[in-house]
């Protein structure tokens, strides 16, 4: 905040008007706006009110940047809460169109009137009339806050609103307050008094702010404190507070970008060595992590930048943009050795189709480098980048190696104290550990992830990360079929704490996920499909693609819309599918295949599913479709491998007629539903298995287990037989219903393989399974048998 100059009197009236009652007042083209505005913050009567002050020149690139400004002087001054600033900085990072809402949020929680006073407005017209249309939005949205303003031009605010009243001075209208300041280094000096020193103030300019200590750093001199002391009195800039109440010097703009055109003419290597002096300080001594990256990078010291970018992570998306113009300076082969910056310049390549291609050298060397850098960092540091590459080997495609990064992260954050200032990048590892772990599939590992995770933010008072760990556990459970332990971490999930962006995207869907299975436990499919429905518009780019088209598809195949299910999947999957997909992914996409096989009725091809050594989870999927024995759980199986492998005993032991072992089967299903909550696989049992499955257990007397069943029963529609079905209308799987419209709908088998992405040789095996159902041997055939069967009728829309 701005402290009022001495060398600047400010007139009466001007203070007078500013204390009216106007909600918003713009102070337009004053000469040393700022002072005006520091002698009215620090002489009017602000008593019962909160002042937020804001360095609008600093913010001029984006509109967002203006808002976070906002939010972090709101915080410096006591008025939000640090989970409130670290849920809407958070929301800020991935949406900053919502800006203006992410500080009504914030102000919306303070228990005083709030005066926000905007020391400079951008220059940029676009910027400007964005942030205008916000702050009216925010005016509206807070009847008890008020708003002072200094431009240099009229600006969208001056438009008359019925709603807000607002007074707009100019500087004739009010006796002078001060002469116009100087706007190069040779002005500076000559007021001064001293033409010599120009030099000298160019290079004490290029900081964007000085204390004493930074100013002898950077001129060697011992009275560089007196020097700042003559510079003010100059006019050359004025004197404000950092957030901890230290006294800094900071140059007019003009001043300062003329500063860096006269160094870059005069002497580019003392250039450089002052923003490395310029980037240690705002490191060390202001905490400006961000400022303190950009001077490295421009210094070229990526040593430092790399080391403070552990510290500066996650980037704002307007912060970022400013890195990577920087980024784009340096040499790749010099990135290349830095894995933080080759990471996160990938991930921004990667979200560029134009770029895109570029992104996988800089996620290997990324993975490499933190391997090898790793040997000679700390703990806490080796901890983040091997966190760092779990996520790039995730990203590549590599489970071995993610699941050994992430177990290594692990182990060393587990007991670990933190500094302060790598709190947000341990929070993001610890988080995107638990992920690598869950897909590889290392589930304690990702256990504990989530465990220290929730321990960490309820630390730092994270509340937003708490809750991603909590949807963490909950998904976890799920695939577990541990359906309780899911429901008490749903439970547990503070709506409130959720950042906007992170409840529907990618950081949400996790717990979205979790609560859709929930609902199909409790047989309301609609109320699931509406729930995922919101992660709609992040499918085609969210890595947990997988997890949602698999309860949609049930979802839908309970509602009877079974046709639409697989056609959708199979479309997602053709799709989404590629090299780099994990292995685990692929196990979960042919169990959702052998899944919705059987509910359709429809034998199961192994074959066709692509997966070399199948676990044990898709053998007794697989196992519910024949009588063959075949190995099945036996070792520590989780809830969802014991329910399916109970239901596949029941059947065969029932086939065989061994009636024993069915009614054991059945009270292990029965003990699994008592005791993890777990439903929804009752659907795969037929009906004729659950009557005599029923029956077994009432002549043994056991009616309490058939109870527990037949309430699960009655919830749930029984799976097709297929024993029982019509042969005349053979029924096809979802693979084979695609195979038949490509087939319709192409010239040849190459056409087919393309669009479906498989070799010509698997569609020649799946059209012979196809012609066999059909009881065809000809392409013609198979369509005209089709059509009569209305076997193409276009697949309800999805």
């Amino acid at each position: 905040m701005l402290l009022p100059s001495t060398e600047v009197v400010v007139a009466d009236d001007l203070l007078a008007v500013l204390d009216g009652p106007e909600r918003l007042c713009i102070l337009r083209d004053f000469r040393d706006a700022s002072n005006v505005l520091a002698h009215w913050v620090a002489r009017a009567d602000h008593v019962g009110t909160a002042i937020a002050w804001i360095d609008g020149d600093s913010a001029a690139s984006a509109a967002a940047a203006f808002w976070l400004r906002a939010l972090t002087q709101a915080h410096a001054r006591g008025l939000i809460a640090d989970a409130v600033l670290y849920r809407e900085i958070t929301a800020l990072s991935e949406a900053p169109e919502a800006a203006a809402a992410a500080l009504t949020r914030a102000l919306r929680e303070v228990d005083r009137p709030v005066t926000l006073v905007v020391d400079g407005f951008p220059r940029d017209a676009t910027v400007s009339d964005q942030i205008a249309a916000d702050l009216l939005d925010v005016l509206g949205d807070l009847p008890r806050m008020r708003c002072v303003i200094a431009t240099t031009s009229a600006t969208a605010l001056e438009i008359e609103s019925a709603t807000i009243s607002r007074r707009v001075l100019v500087q004739q209208d009010f006796a002078a307050t001060a002469s116009a300041p100087p706007t190069t280094p040779l002005e500076v000096a000559e007021r001064v008094g001293e033409p010599g020193l120009r030099h000298l103030v160019a290079e004490l300019a290029l900081a964007p702010a000085l204390d004493t200590a930074l100013a002898t750093m950077m001129t060697g001199r011992d009275d560089a404190g007196a020097l700042l002391r003559r510079l003010e009195h100059a006019g050359a800039g004025y004197r404000g507070e950092a957030s901890d109440g230290t006294q800094l010097f900071r140059f007019h703009a003009a001043v300062r970008a003329q500063a860096v055109v006269d160094l870059t003419a005069r002497d580019p290597r003392r250039l450089a060595e002052l923003r490395r002096i310029i980037a240690h300080w705002l490191f060390d001594e202001l905490k400006d992590d961000l400022s303190a990256l950009e001077y490295a990078l421009e210094a070229r010291d990526l040593e430092f930048a790399a080391h403070v970018a552990l510290r500066a992570f996650p980037f704002r998306r307007e912060e970022g943009s400013r890195v990577v113009a920087l980024l784009r300076r340096v040499p790749a082969v010099q990135i290349h050795r830095h894995p933080l910056l080759a990471l996160w310049y990938g991930l921004v390549l990667n979200a560029d189709p134009a770029t895109q291609r570029r992104a996988p050298e800089f996620f290997a060397s990324a993975a490499v480098m933190s391997r090898l850098q790793a040997r000679s960092t700390g703990p806490v540091e080796t901890a983040i980048l091997r966190g760092l590459e779990s996520l790039v080997w995730r990203m590549l495609g590599q489970e071995r190696r993610m699941a050994e990064a992430a177990r290594r992260c692990v182990e060393l954050l587990d007991g670990l104290p933190t500094d302060p200032r790598l709190a947000e990048i341990v929070g993001t590892v610890l988080y995107q550990s638990g992920i690598s772990a869950l897909y590889a599939p290392d589930h304690a590992t990702a256990r504990r992830a989530f465990a220290l995770l929730i321990e960490f933010s309820e630390r730092h008072d994270f509340r937003h990360r708490r809750n991603a760990a909590l949807a963490g556990l909950a998904l976890l459970d799920t695939l577990e079929g541990r359906a309780h332990a899911a429901r008490r971490s749903l439970a547990a999930i503070e709506d409130a704490d959720w950042p906007q962006t992170w409840r529907d995207g990618y950081m949400g869907a996790p717990a979205r996920i979790a609560r859709a299975w929930a609902m199909i436990d409790d047989a309301d499919p609609a109320a699931a499909l509406a729930e995922l429905d919101v992660l709609d518009p992040h499918l085609a780019t969210i890595e947990h693609w997988d997890l949602i088209v698999t309860p949609r598809a049930l979802a839908k195949t309970m509602l009877g819309r079974r046709r639409e299910a697989a056609h959708r999947f199979q479309r997602t999957c053709s799709t989404r599918t590629r090299r780099s997909t994990l292995p685990a992914t692929r196990e979960r996409l042919a169990v959702t295949g052998a899944l919705l096989d059987l509910l359709t009725g429809t034998p199961g091809e192994p074959s066709r599913l692509g997966i070399r050594r199948p676990s044990s989870l898709l053998r007794t999927v697989l196992a519910l479709q024949s009588s063959a024995t075949g190995p099945l759980p036996a070792s520590e199986p989780t809830p969802i491998e014991e329910m399916l492998a109970a239901t596949a005993d029941v059947h065969r032991s029932l086939l065989r007629g061994e009636e024993h072992a069915a009614h054991a089967a059945g009270a292990r299903i029965a003990a699994t539903l008592a005791e993890h909550g777990l439903r929804w696989p009752l659907q795969l049992m037929t009906a004729p298995d659950r009557e005599r499955l029923l029956a077994i257990l009432a002549a043994a007397d056991e009616h309490g287990t058939a109870a527990v069943l037949r309430g699960g029963f009655d919830a749930f529609g029984a799976r097709p037989d297929p024993a029982v079905e019509d042969r005349t209308h053979p029924l096809l799987s979802p693979r084979e219903a695609i195979v038949l419209q490509a087939l319709a709908e192409t010239a040849s088998r190459a056409e087919i393989a393309d669009r479906l992405f498989v070799s010509v040789n698997t569609v020649k095996a799946q059209l012979r399974s196809l012609y066999r159902k059909l009881g065809v041997t000809t392409r013609d055939d198979a369509l005209a048998r089709a059509a009569i069967l209305n076997l193409l009728d276009p697949p309800d829309a999805p």
